[in-house]
């Protein structure tokens, strides 16, 4: 169909749409008398494959380029989803499983978010208290450093030691979370809470095990019955250790040039930090519930967006400038997979994109050139 007739500057006319879509050899097309707005009709089909096209192919060549297996990436913008696209495959061995928007991946990190939305829906009832030490929810954190608080966790500020890390996660012991907080509890911190901002895992564990100890549920419960519920999230799903679940893309590393199928994941260790699956669909809600502030207040979501004074990390998502504009930003990467999640506030602008290949950064250039063509 056509759209309604639009008014649009002249220089945007010549050297923005045209410049990308037809790019005229000529100023011949221009006479001298055109007004400073003129009418035009733009015929949606046409834009929307020329776009389309090039984006898949630049995408396909990135892939290519990098040796991914497969990909899911979705761009939206205030008009809606702007591109929406799969690529490769969810099984190397089974190349007939392409990669489709019900394909789940590991999110990893991204989990993070979804923890940070379900400590500050509590911190919004009234049940958490953010300045408290997190000794008040779980007695067993009694001995970490009385100066320690939830906002420490939940910004990455705490200087506690990482009990979730690349050789916990490999590893097929599975240690409780008390016994494995005991384990560091007379160490000292690696600095005083709030001066340094320090990525890690044991934060988020922490937090999650603070929201079942406070909603007198699992967690895995609370998204299910509550968040998941909230947002319309209809198939993402936490990983423990041994699950199996359909539609799960397998990961992969690349070793000598070939990829390989990556070997065992601890999900039950990394827990809140890590444990969720979803797919392309399921991302694209977290986007939604940021930019028409479901779920929490709008007082609520912007004390969850501010980040620390020292750094860029606010509750479960990093927030910085990006290309000159305000980020914000959730990734995520576990062995053969790696996850993004970028939102652009000012033009209501999104990028997604999950793999299940988690070597190198094709997400970080396929995010870049979608920036740069949408």
């Amino acid at each position: 169909g056509e759209l309604p007739k639009l008014k649009l500057e002249k220089k945007y006319i010549r050297h923005e749409m045209f410049g990308e879509f037809h790019n005229p050899s000529s100023q011949a097309d221009y006479p001298s008398d055109v007004p400073e707005t003129v009418s035009i009709t733009v015929t949606i089909q046409d834009m929307t494959t020329t776009v389309t096209g090039s984006t898949n192919d630049t995408v396909l060549q990135i892939l290519e380029k990098n040796g991914i297996a497969g990909m899911a990436v979705a761009v939206t913008d205030k008009t809606g989803i702007v591109f929406s696209e799969c690529f490769g495959v969810e099984s190397v061995e089974r190349p007939i499983l392409k990669v489709e928007p019900e394909t789940l991946f590991k999110i990893a990190s991204i989990t993070k978010m979804t923890t940070g939305l379900v400590i500050m829906k509590l911190y919004e009832e009234g049940l958490i208290d953010l300045n408290a030490h997190p000794s008040k929810y779980l007695p067993y954190c009694k001995n970490l450093d009385s100066r320690l608080t939830l906002t420490n966790l939940l910004q990455h500020t705490s200087g506690l030691k990482d009990i979730a890390g690349v050789e916990q996660i490999a590893s097929k012991d599975i240690v409780p979370v008390e016994d494995a907080i005991k384990g560091i509890e007379n160490e000292p911190l690696k600095f005083k809470p709030g001066t340094v901002e320090d990525y890690n895992n044991t934060n988020y564990i922490l937090l999650g095990k603070i929201v079942e100890s406070v909603a007198k549920m699992t967690l895995e419960e609370y998204y299910e019955k509550i968040l998941f519920k909230a947002l319309d999230i209809k198939t993402a799903k936490c990983m423990h250790d041994g699950t199996k679940i359909d539609n799960l893309a397998k990961g992969y590393s690349l070793i000598d040039g070939k990829l390989v199928e990556c070997g065992y994941t601890n999900m039950t260790t990394i827990y809140s930090a890590g444990n969720l699956t979803g797919t392309i669909k399921d991302i694209q809600k977290l986007y939604e519930a940021e930019r028409e502030l479901k779920f929490l207040k709008k007082e609520t979501w912007q004390k969850m967006l501010t980040p620390n004074s020292i750094g860029r990390f606010a509750c479960g998502l990093q927030v910085y400038v990006w290309n000159s504009e305000l980020c914000y930003m959730s990734t995520g990467g576990h062995l053969g997979f790696r996850a993004l999640n970028r939102f652009l506030p000012k033009r209501d602008f999104n990028i997604i994109i999950l793999s299940n290949s988690g070597f190198g950064d094709a997400r970080a250039d396929v995010s870049d050139k979608a920036y740069n063509m949408f």
